[in-house]
């Protein structure tokens, strides 16, 4: 949890989470996507992310410190060899 203020509030993860939920987003190489759903598996959030109609889920950790470009990246080859 991290602190509001200096009164004491504290932000719960949650509401941090459900806040970006629904949003849509635009990567440095101008790839946008949209945080769709998120949960929380024992102590790890996970967050589900919808990029061209396909579903990628993240650990949280992951989800901040990763590139997504190169992710989106593997994702637009695989849907490009497919067809």
């Amino acid at each position: 949890m991290m602190q509001h203020n200096q009164i004491g509030k504290y932000r719960k993860k949650s509401d941090v989470l459900d806040a970006k939920k629904g949003h849509t987003y635009v990567t440095p190489q101008g790839r946008q996507y949209q945080i769709i759903d998120w949960y929380k598996m024992g102590r790890i959030y996970h967050i589900i992310v919808l990029y061209k109609d396909t579903r990628a889920n993240f650990k949280e950790s992951d989800y901040n410190t990763m590139d997504l470009d190169s992710c989106f990246k593997q994702i637009d080859n695989s849907t490009s060899n497919g067809d």
